[in-house]
């Protein structure tokens, strides 16, 4: 008996992209979270996207956020602990995806 099994390839793109929204989730709703979020996820996605790691995805990141939270309004910034929480949230979950 032969079974053929036909399996979709999936490219790197593909993937990433289904973490997007629960990535972008861990920072929250509000207007500074979202930016934030943006931020991280644009330099996230793209270090996974060329073969980085996730380790060096979330280090990017980190990098990253940090750079924006410091251009945002003094009433507006978050503490380094909490985007620091915000961020690790975010990469457990995108890893979480299928």
């Amino acid at each position: 008996m032969d079974v053929i099994i036909e399996i979709a390839p999936v490219t790197a793109e593909t993937a990433v992209t289904g973490m997007r929204k629960a990535f972008l989730r861990s920072f929250g709703r509000g207007p500074f979270g979202r930016r934030l979020a943006a931020t991280a996820w644009s330099v996230f996605g793209a270090a996974l996207v060329h073969g980085h790691g996730v380790d060096a995805a979330a280090a990017l990141a980190r990098t990253a956020v940090a750079e924006r939270n410091g251009q945002m309004l003094l009433v507006a910034r978050w503490s380094r602990r909490r985007y620091d929480a915000a961020l690790d949230a975010a990469v457990a979950a995108a890893a979480r995806c299928r």
